[in-house]
């Protein structure tokens, strides 16, 4: 059976006929990339409530691109064996190249799975200075004439006296109504099993003084 990288092979110019079971195969292997696709999708919507979520994906992301230069060699030296020949220059980078840019890409996608599947069900109230708190409304068919739109979301803007950094979370319920500015906040995080801390949104109160 031909490889992918046999099919799509950028030195190809003619069509190349692929049997009943390579259908199937590639088939399965495209439904399960749109799959992916759309699990993170779903996901982005969680790292919302992470504390650091730029240093989860950041980090995810290299970790990704390190396993898939592994990752990389090793399917490249797999095929050759499995064909008889080595590949041509062009068909190597392009193996190396789909190879670490899918696990880059894919890597903060299992990074926030494991990390919030596996956080810890000890809920830890972590102390924050609040800053300021705004409502907003978000609606794809946009804002009704006439009528003011209640608000469907809030964004949170709190700080971390510790190590001098802002935070924003976008949540469904205010807070933090009628603090003022400087006053005392505490949230409720689980940590994460990749150390990030996730927000209970389940127990977020307007007391969380």
């Amino acid at each position: 059976m031909r490889s992918l990288f046999d099919i799509f092979s950028f030195q190809r110019a003619r069509r190349v006929k692929l049997s009943a079971r390579e259908y199937l195969l590639y088939g399965g292997a495209g439904l399960l990339l749109l799959a992916l696709v759309i699990a993170y999708g779903m996901e982005i919507g969680h790292f919302k409530y992470l504390l650091h979520p730029g240093r989860l994906m950041g980090y995810s992301a290299l970790a990704g691109l390190l396993l898939g230069i592994g990752l990389g060699f090793v399917l490249r030296v797999a095929l050759e064996k499995r064909r008889g020949r080595r590949f041509e220059s062009l068909e190597r980078v392009q193996i190396h190249i789909i190879t670490f840019l899918l696990c880059m890409f894919f890597a903060p996608l299992f990074a926030g799975w494991l990390n919030r599947g596996l956080a810890s069900k000890e809920v830890e109230w972590l102390p924050f200075v609040f800053y300021r708190e705004e409502a907003f409304y978000s609606n794809r068919y946009g804002l009704p004439k006439g009528e003011k739109p209640e608000a469907t979301g809030y964004h949170l803007y709190l700080f971390d006296q510790d190590i001098e950094e802002t935070y924003r979370f976008t949540l469904p319920v205010p807070v933090a109504e009628g603090l003022e500015q400087g006053a005392d906040i505490k949230l409720p995080f689980h940590r994460g099993a990749l150390g990030v801390y996730v927000l209970d949104k389940d127990l977020l109160t307007t007391d969380n003084q």
